[in-house]
Order: structure tokens, then sequence, then C-alpha cells
């Protein structure tokens, strides 16, 4: 239905039902999505460029379950299972092996680095579709 401003409706840090105050006015930020071009690489760049990019992965697999550090570049699947949310890259190094999106799991600050994944970058992985499926299923809000 919206979102109130946090100075208008606090955040408590407790469990709580929602009582938003009758007049505040609530922002209607988000109305749609819109999907990124699936498997382009300069895409999905440019997506997250403007803001994080929500996307599906392939999180059933060893090199998923089991990260705890560096690039992943191979040994996960595009059979997507699980929702993730890319925050960032880096593809400044001249060796394609070393340039990676940077992923936020939701499993928490004990998982991978610090709750994070870096994904090769890679388009021939998985009939195009990327690492661990990384480009089939990227999108971003519609605000008006």
């Amino acid at each position: 239905h919206g979102m109130a401003l946090e100075k208008l409706y606090p955040y408590k840090g407790y469990q709580q039902t929602c009582n938003i105050p009758e007049n505040v006015t609530l922002i209607k930020a988000n109305t749609g999505y819109q999907c990124v071009e699936q498997k382009s690489v300069p895409q999905v760049l440019s997506a997250i460029t403007q803001q994080p990019v929500s996307i599906a992965v392939e999180a059933d697999q060893s090199a998923w379950q089991f990260y705890n550090g560096g690039i992943v570049t191979k040994r996960c699947g595009d059979r997507l299972d699980h929702a993730v949310l890319i925050v960032g890259f880096d593809i400044t190094s001249s060796d394609p092996s070393k340039q990676y999106f940077t992923v936020k799991n939701s499993w928490g600050a004990n998982w991978g680095e610090k709750g994070y994944i870096r994904i090769g970058t890679s388009a021939t992985e998985n009939s195009d579709y990327g690492v661990c499926g990384i480009l089939r299923c990227a999108t971003l809000p519609i605000s008006k």
C-alpha cells in the first residue's frame, strides 16, 4: 500500500503490528518491475550503476552452499531457486576471471564474505545465462 517516511513512523526494533497513524501520507514507491535483457553483462552492469538489481540464482550447488571467499566462476548451474541482490561489481582487472559481481545474500553475515558472494561476470557459462544463472532473471523496480 506504500511506505511511510521514517521520521513520521519510526522503526522500533521489536515485533509489533503495523499501526501507521491515519494522518501519515503513504508514498507509492514501486509500481512494478522491468526485466533486464537476459544474457547481457553490459545491460546488467548498466542497471547496477542505477541501483541494486534483484536477481535469482541457483544456490543449491556446492559452489554456493559452501562458499567462504573468492570469485565463483563455475560449478553452479542456472536452475533458479534463490532470490538475491547484485549490489556492485568490479571489472577493472584485465583478467576476465577476476571480474565479478558483488551479490548480497540473505543468509546472514556468517555466510560467505560477511553475507556477500563474488560471482564471475562470464557470460559463456550455463548456455550464456552466466555463473549461477546470474544473467537469467535480473529485474529493476519501476517508480512513478
